[in-house]
């Protein structure tokens, strides 16, 4: 496992190409369409769009297994990418601290122990849903609000936040 923190996109592919990563976690923000936020050469908020993202992880779908993406709205950025890359995970709205940490612990806990990335993702929703299903006052509920439409939805519970996305003809040689 190798991190690296605060990235520009130079540093972005410059880590592709030094480390060839199976699998690439990145935590941070999104913002939707906008894209998933790095940093510039100043230390500030960078906007990397979709087609960009995908542009480059294009050029390592022979190494990366999975991207994971958490960070709040990145299921768009997933989407883009799983034109190249088997297994995506993106986030549907925004998640909290607590949420994305508990989901990355039962995910890697699950990779680490040899699951599959599908299991890994079932398992990851499933630390977030143990977790975070405390009876105290404190705890997430189902909480209705308004849609663009005027109807009564509901926020759906933290768990069901990630987003898998499998490519349908999986990539079968790796490097």
């Amino acid at each position: 496992m190798e991190v690296r923190g605060a990235v520009r996109p130079i540093d972005l592919r410059r880590a592709m190409l030094e480390v060839k990563p199976q699998i690439v976690h990145f935590c941070g923000h999104g913002s939707g369409e906008d894209g998933l936020v790095l940093e510039d050469d100043d230390g500030n908020e960078h906007f990397v769009n979709s087609d960009a993202l995908s542009q480059l992880f294009k050029q390592f779908s022979d190494n990366i297994e999975c991207i994971l993406l958490n960070a709040c709205y990145s299921e768009f950025q997933a989407d883009a990418l799983i034109q190249h890359i088997n297994y995506v995970i993106g986030m549907s709205r925004e998640i909290g601290d607590e949420a994305a940490i508990a989901f990355s612990i039962g995910f890697y806990d699950s990779i680490w122990a040899g699951r599959t990335v599908e299991v890994a993702y079932e398992l990851g929703c499933n630390s977030i849903q143990m977790e975070l299903s405390s009876p105290s006052p404190q705890s997430r509920k189902l909480i209705p609000i308004q849609s663009p439409e005027d109807r009564q939805t509901l926020v759906s519970p933290d768990h069901l936040i990630p987003v898998l996305k499998k490519k349908q003809n999986l990539n079968t040689e790796w490097h």
